[in-house]
């Protein structure tokens, strides 16, 4: 009876046990790696297996492997090194898996610019981001700031990028290091540039494989996001991690119910992750 309120127990012991020790046992194996050595990794696994497809073009893990390795090169042979910022403004297709890949393995981070957005926002997140070097293409050269001193194109460029070794090449790079950085929406001001470390991505990684079981019973991952949004490297590492394929949707087909649902069956779609509308009109 002399016991001060505040001090009494509100849960039993055993309650006590179950919310603080067993429900809280998280301990587990983890990994000292980069994401993209969690890709390569699964290379080794299955090389010939289909990595990435989008309309009827594809490639095997091997082949994006293959391509990354020449551009990751190509980018050390520049100066790339551990935490070197570069954008990559390049229209939906196959050379944006090609393009991140070799960034994070040339030991670089990157910062995703969709050639979409307004010219007002890319030039402020080019000057806010401080970026050393641009990926893009020729198609889309006028959006890119006079002051780029290096730019490399993947189409025009890509005779001599492909002429370096296909082979993978050991770059400075560490688990803490600078893996990408992605702007906010900017609906409540400015847009802030948000670093994410390799350490988190790779965290974040082993969470979805543990949760969605993706080396048991996911397959086919249909990727839909916007390049510049989280949700897409989620989309990357989820499948490319994993073993699965990457099914990407083309844009215009988001909100066209009928061409997404045949592409999903035609794909033996398993894992996807929707936003409200579009999982209203499916």
């Amino acid at each position: 009876p002399e016991q001060r309120i505040a001090e009494l127990p509100l849960l039993p012991p055993w309650e006590h046990q179950k919310l603080l020790v067993e429900w809280n046992q998280t301990q587990r194996e983890y990994p000292h790696k980069c994401i993209h050595q969690l890709f390569v990794e699964q290379v080794e696994r299955t090389p010939n297996a289909v990595a990435v497809v989008f309309g009827n073009q594809q490639l095997t893990y091997q082949e994006l492997n293959s391509r990354a390795n020449q551009l990751a090169h190509y980018l050390q042979e520049l100066g790339v090194k551990p935490d070197n910022l570069i954008g990559i403004c390049i229209e939906r297709s196959l050379d944006i898996f090609v393009g991140i890949l070799g960034i994070l393995k040339a030991g670089g981070a990157y910062l995703p610019l969709d050639p979409d957005y307004p010219q007002e926002r890319l030039d402020y997140m080019f000057r806010d981001s401080q970026v050393s070097m641009l990926l893009t293409t020729k198609k889309l050269v006028t959006q890119i700031p006079e002051h780029y001193l290096q730019v490399v194109y993947l189409d025009a460029d890509w005779d001599v990028i492909a002429t370096k070794s296909q082979h993978n090449r050991v770059s400075e790079v560490k688990p803490e290091n600078l893996a990408y950085l992605i702007y906010t929406s900017g609906s409540t001001g400015r847009p802030k540039g948000v670093m994410v470390r390799h350490c988190s991505l790779v965290n974040a990684y082993l969470g979805w494989e543990q949760a969605y079981q993706l080396r048991t019973i996911t397959t086919s991952h249909l990727q839909m996001a916007n390049f510049s949004f989280d949700v897409f490297t989620g989309d990357l590492v989820r499948a490319l991690c994993s073993g699965a394929k990457l099914v990407v949707c083309p844009r215009e087909w988001l909100l066209a119910p009928e061409l997404l649902y045949n592409l999903m069956r035609e794909q033996k779609v398993d894992c996807a992750e929707f936003v409200p509308p579009v999982i209203r009109n499916l």
